[in-house]
């Protein structure tokens, strides 16, 4: 199991009464989610058997869950029936999102500063259910709040230490730690390269939220003539550049007197850049929180020509179970904005890596068609002469050009040169005969062979049944004659 434990069910997660494991999950339904500040969650399937009926029963909303160091409260729970078999899809969410139930109900009037300390004291000193933190990032900064009071410590932590002071959270059981995010980002020194340890690297854009172009007003000077003591236009030049004029609402403020001001006041509706996710998928490779990859993407067919830059996984997708590669989403800069450009170049690069493997794909299944022809195209045949090794040749594949079909024997010409070595060894080994050595035949017999006259004979010698010898000869006109020697 990858050396994940055991899901554990309980009724409550301060002094529970029952603990049980939970034994019918499926282990390639447990999906495990962590996004900064944002989810943390577990979802699973669990199947009813006579061993698991007491576990079973305990998977139901409210309930706790405590898995891999973390504690879990089950928020969604479906039930159904398969195969005769009762089953329950399970959706726990991390016992600090659980922190909406510390109401406060002590009031502070009037305006005041707050540091990080001072508010998460106000928000868990006291509280019943076992929460503690422990502040990691600087305290100097402060936040100004009006009235503080009559919230939750989730509202605390999400509107005030997220929202306002720019931390994280990140929960260790009951323990949560709080730290800047520059605290968190941990240099893992490894590198994400695209179509090694990342099989793809998707980027999304959502211009709908762009606002780089804003009406300021100023005090009305002619509300009949629509005249202010003062007007402008803030724009975002390098925002329109890549996006073009994407408008605001108008800002009406009689404190605006001057382009300060209204540089000021427009600050907060100025949204410059589209929201953007980034994903990656990890090949062989593990990340938390924070933790700080080099994304190395090759721009061109030189080893040398390639484009990285440093990113943050913000948010990670696990099946811890099957060992399939994590999914995660990573961001870029101070407040997790990405460098919009960054990603504009990577997509034009992915685009283009994408082109160049599909012409790779093209080129290999050429080859493998050839290589196929060439498979087929092989010599092949049966054995007909063991003791030599004498093989027949068959024809593999119809064969238009050399005239064989299938199955069809058939021999290969050849001459000595085409066999390595049998010309050298033929020249060596076999010589010519003559009148006088020995050669390919006997010297006698090559004087035999050359005393045999080309032309026809003139006279024939036979021998007869008793032994007499005659000479057979033809006249001009074809008249055969024997005479007795």
């Amino acid at each position: 199991m990858n050396g994940y434990p055991k899901i554990v069910v309980r009724d409550k997660d301060v002094n529970p009464t029952f603990s049980e494991v939970v034994l019918g999950v499926d282990p390639a339904t447990v999906s495990w989610d962590r996004t900064l500040n944002e989810t943390y969650s577990l979802t699973f399937t669990a199947y009813e058997y006579a061993l698991t009926n007491a576990a079973f029963n305990m998977l139901t909303i409210g309930h706790w869950i405590v898995w891999n160091g973390q504690i879990y409260q089950i928020s969604n729970m479906e039930s159904d029936e398969e195969s005769g078999i009762y089953y329950k899809n399970i959706t726990a969410i991390n016992a600090w999102f659980a922190t909406k139930r510390i109401q406060i109900s002590y009031y502070k009037a009037g305006k005041q500063d707050y540091h990080a300390s001072e508010l998460l004291k106000y928000a868990f000193d006291g509280n019943k259910y076992g929460y503690s933190y422990e502040l990691m990032a600087d305290d100097k900064p402060t936040v100004n709040i009006e009235n503080l009071g009559e919230v939750s410590a989730y509202q605390i932590l999400t509107n005030y230490i997220i929202g306002e002071l720019h931390l994280s959270v990140i929960p260790d059981g009951k323990l949560l730690k709080i730290m800047s995010l520059d605290d968190l980002k941990r240099d893992t020194g490894q590198t994400l390269f695209y179509y090694h340890n990342t099989s793809q690297i998707s980027a999304q854009f959502d211009i709908e939220s762009i606002v780089n172009c804003i009406n300021v007003y100023g005090k009305v000077k002619d509300a009949n003539k629509h005249t202010y003591d003062f007007q402008t236009v803030i724009k975002d030049d390098n925002s329109i550049r890549l996006f073009g004029e994407c408008w605001g609402e108008a800002i009406h403020d009689d404190e605006i007197t001057d382009q300060k001001s209204a540089q000021a006041a427009a600050a907060d509706t100025l949204s410059p850049t589209p929201e953007v996710s980034m994903s990656t998928d990890l090949i062989g490779v593990t990340a938390e929180l924070g933790d700080v990859f080099k994304l190395k993407t090759f721009m061109g067919d030189d080893v040398a020509d390639f484009f990285e830059m440093g990113v943050m996984a913000t948010q990670i997708t696990s099946t811890p179970y099957t060992g399939d590669p994590d999914t995660v989403s990573w961001s870029k800069g101070m407040n997790n904005i990405p460098d919009i450009k960054t990603f504009i170049d990577i997509q034009a690069k992915q685009a283009n890596n994408t082109t160049k493997l599909s012409k790779l794909e093209t080129n290999q299944n050429q080859m493998s068609g050839k290589i196929n022809t060439a498979y087929e195209d092989r010599l092949s045949g049966r054995l007909i002469n063991s003791d030599y090794k004498i093989v027949q040749l068959e024809a593999p594949i119809d064969n238009a050009d050399l005239g064989l079909i299938k199955g069809q024997a058939y021999s290969v010409a050849t001459r000595p040169e085409a066999v390595e070595g049998l010309s050298n060894f033929i020249k060596g080994s076999f010589k010519v005969a003559t009148t006088s050595s020995d050669g390919l035949f006997g010297k006698t017999d090559k004087q035999k062979l050359d005393s045999i006259s080309t032309e026809p004979p003139s006279e024939v010698k036979l021998k007869s049944p008793d032994g007499s010898i005659f000479m057979l000869s033809i006249s001009n006109d074809g008249t055969i004659s024997a005479k007795k020697q």
